[in-house]
Formats: structure tokens, sequence, C-alpha cells
């Protein structure tokens, strides 16, 4: 057990990223406020690594999610930081989260692995794989494992919805697995 385990109780990532998402709902900066030596324990933060955080209501409704599908900082660590900041007061679906509201929200953040290009809907499993869509500029993407969300082609339709894409004609699909950390 590392540092930030034994403070908090939950995996470090979710640890940090619940540091990050109520410092922001305070309005702080997260990247400047967080003390690196508590996770300093942890090499795989110290990686690159692509993540989303998924903020979440009590009742389950989804507050808030962002992430990415490549590592954007050089560590997992700036990513799950930037990621639950952008999740909490800049996901364009929702109003920035206020300071009031941090308590009754759970955190889950996903680790992805790299995408690989698959050839159609056979090709997935919307439990095991998340997926993402593309067509020219426009790109959606879908996490694994989602309530109500039971079939390929609900979960293509979904992130096709996102994208903004119409029809299949010449979009590209990829799957990729996650680790998933929640509180």
């Amino acid at each position: 057990m590392n540092k930030a385990e034994k403070e908090g109780g939950s995996h470090p990532y979710v640890i940090l990223a619940r540091m990050s998402v109520e410092l922001t709902a305070r309005k702080e900066d997260p990247a400047l406020r967080i003390d690196p030596s508590l996770f300093s324990d942890l090499p795989s933060l110290d990686q690159p690594g692509a993540c989303f955080v998924s903020i979440k209501k009590g009742s389950g409704e989804l507050r808030g999610c962002i992430g990415t599908i490549y590592p954007v900082y050089p560590r997992l660590r700036d990513e799950i930081i930037h990621n639950s900041e952008a999740s909490a007061g800049s996901d364009p679906r929702f109003p920035p989260l206020e300071p009031g509201e941090t308590r009754e929200c759970l955190i889950s953040v996903d680790v992805l692995e790299d995408p690989v290009p698959v050839a159609g809907l056979l090709d997935l499993n919307p439990r095991i794989f998340g997926v993402i869509v593309e067509k020219g500029h426009q790109r959606g993407v879908l996490l694994p494992d989602l309530k109500g969300i039971d079939t390929p082609e609900e979960q293509v339709s979904i992130a096709m919805r996102k994208a903004g894409i119409n029809n299949c004609e010449g979009m590209k699909l990829w799957k990729f697995r996650v680790s998933r950390y929640k509180e």
C-alpha cells in the first residue's frame, strides 16, 4: 500500500482524480496544488498513458467525462490531473461542478490501452472493449461496460451520434481495453 492509499483507501489514480476534481470545483489549479510526493512510490504515474475521468452523481447520472485516447502529457499523473480538471469544469454538456456537489459524486478513472483497428461489429464486445469511430475530422469515443449498452450496434450508434457521423460509409472503427479504477 502506498502513501496515497493509506490516506484515502481508494486506488491512487482515483485519489488523484478526486483531489483534482475538488480543487477544480473550488477554482484552484490542481497542477499547482497537488503535492507530487504523495504519489512518488507509484512509478506507473510517471509513464505516459491515456485516460478518461468520469464523474457521476450518487444516482449514477453522468456529471462529467473527459479523456484522451492517446497520451497528451508525458506522465499519466498529468493526464489524470488535466482530465479530472476538464471533467469537473469544462465538459461542454454540463455546468462546472460546484464545491458542494463533489461530496455526492463518484469518480472513476479509465486507463486506456492502445486502440487497434477493427474490420466491423463482429470484432466488438461492449462489455470488454471501448470503441472509437472516425470519419474525416469527426471522432466519437465510448468507453466499455456502460450500463444500458449491450450490443456492438448500440455502442457504435452512440459513438457515431457523439461524433455527428450520420452514416457508416468511409467510417473507421477501433477498439480498446481499459483498466477501470473507481470509488
